[in-house]
């Protein structure tokens, strides 16, 4: 008599489906955080921007938007968030847009310390 194999159930969906996307993507990143440490780390300091049935996932770098562009972190994240939110959602990432008029916070300490300057950027 062979062993029955376990069944493994897929998390049950919430019982009321989330709408507010701020608290969708919190919940997205615990559930992603369970299994993908790797993308919860790159996600974590993502801003979603949710329109309609339409996910922007907008990434501080270019490195963490290519890594969400992939194929396979588009799928986990389409998995979570339509089983939290009840409903299918495209997903795309980008950028986000630097603010060009602030200066990073370590080159305006620097700046007081030795007064005034041009900024060259690299």
């Amino acid at each position: 008599m062979a062993a029955a194999e376990p069944v493994v159930a897929a998390p049950a969906a919430p019982a009321e489906p989330i709408t507010d996307v701020t608290e969708l993507w919190q919940e997205t990143l615990n559930e992603i955080k369970k299994q993908y440490n790797t993308l919860y780390g790159i996600a974590r300091t993502a801003i979603p921007e949710l329109r309609g049935d339409h996910l922007t996932i907008k990434c501080k770098f270019a490195f963490h938007q290519k890594r969400l562009n992939e194929v396979k972190s588009k799928q986990i994240f389409g998995e979570v968030i339509e089983r939290l939110r009840g409903q299918p959602v495209e997903i795309s990432c980008t950028v986000a847009e630097k603010d060009a008029g602030a200066a990073p916070a370590d080159v305006s300490a620097i700046s007081n310390i030795f007064g005034g300057a041009e900024l060259l950027e690299s």
